[in-house]
């Protein structure tokens, strides 16, 4: 148990980092999960110097903290990003409308209506 908090907050500290730099492009994420492994690996390595003995199992379960750290950073920025994009998209839709309403409201040179895809343009 106390492997597996270690590296999870070791996980949130290294993929936070990396949303920083690099906003997560795909050879991130895998150098995020590499490190996590790679550390893992460290810390057994370092365990045979002081007579504790190392065990793969440790290194899985270094490991898998670290990586269940690492999904929940990216599922957090995954949401935040969804919810900028649909309140970005609601701006967006509400100044269309807008400009619609006022383009629908005025007439053109020739007395007509403007037409949805005279939208932005001169009425």
């Amino acid at each position: 148990l106390a492997h597996c908090t270690e590296f999870f907050i070791l996980g949130v500290e290294v993929s936070c980092l990396y949303i920083c730099i690099d906003r997560f492009k795909r050879t991130g994420m895998l150098e995020t999960l590499g490190i996590g492994l790679v550390i893992g690996a460290l810390d057994e390595i370092i365990q045979i110097f002081f007579d504790r003995g190392a065990a793969v199992t440790d290194v899985l379960l270094d490991f898998s903290g670290f990586a269940f750290a690492f999904l929940i950073v990216v599922l957090i920025l995954w949401i935040v990003t969804e919810v900028k994009k649909k309140k970005l998209l609601k701006k967006t839709l509400k100044k269309v409308d807008f400009n619609f309403q006022i383009c629908y409201d005025r007439k053109n040179e020739f007395g007509e209506k403007c037409r949805a895809k005279e939208l932005f343009g001169n009425c």
